[in-house]
């Protein structure tokens, strides 16, 4: 069997700093470049030597792009950087010309941002889809995690008691639970740890909600 490393240069030489595939076999990609694309690789020619394409450019964020990753329904593409924002696209049928850019490149797709989140005040490292590409869950330099509601736009639940940085996110396959890695200051004598929040019942006077609270 013959592997072949296709060559993707086109964050203007600077730094890519995630990748994610979608199911049908998409690339998106973000960079200290502050773009976010999407690619795919081309077998017209040689099926041994696939040739990547530039399908869409995304020039959304002001700062460094950290993290990006697709819903998994495959309908919503996420990305998060430093300039404190999370951008929430889809694919759309016309062209969205304020995509374009510094570069002013055409697209070959049209992706639309739907949804910029805001209520980190530092760089957000990282995010994880719900399992039904319904919520968001962030993690910043800021000290906090959000879960975000992504119907409405707006924040479900804030995670505040933190004293380092949230440094990763994850939420499990079946919903019922939330895991972090925070990384504290140096000074500190705990310099890393990872916590763990299951989704509980909340009763309120006649009202119930469910809640992430904090693993025993």
């Amino acid at each position: 069997m013959k592997v072949a490393t296709p060559m993707v240069s086109w964050h203007a030489r600077e730094p890519v700093l995630s990748v994610d595939i979608h199911p049908s076999g998409k690339i998106a990609t973000a960079g200290a470049d502050n773009f976010v694309r999407i690619w795919e690789l081309g077998r017209e020619k040689d099926a041994n030597d696939p040739k990547p394409r530039v399908l869409t450019n995304l020039s959304y964020h002001n700062a460094s792009v950290n993290i990006v990753r697709f819903s998994p329904d495959g309908k919503l593409l996420a990305s998060a950087g430093d300039d404190h924002m999370i951008f929430i696209y889809k694919q759309a049928d016309k062209p969205d010309v304020s995509s374009f850019g510094k570069e002013r490149q055409e697209n070959i797709e049209d992706w639309v941002r739907t949804k910029a989140l805001r209520g980190h005040l530092g760089d957000v490292y990282s995010l994880c889809w719900s399992p039904d590409s319904t919520q968001l869950f962030t993690g910043s330099v800021d000290n906090k995690s959000i879960v975000w509601d992504l119907t409405k736009g707006e924040v479900l639940q804030y995670f505040k008691e933190h004293t380092g940085y949230v440094q990763g996110v994850a939420w499990d396959p079946l919903g019922q639970m939330l895991n972090e890695l925070l990384i504290y200051p140096m000074q500190s004598n705990l310099r890393r740890t990872c916590r763990a929040y299951t989704l509980r019942q909340i009763k309120r006077g006649k009202k119930s909600s469910k809640k992430f609270k904090l693993s025993a």
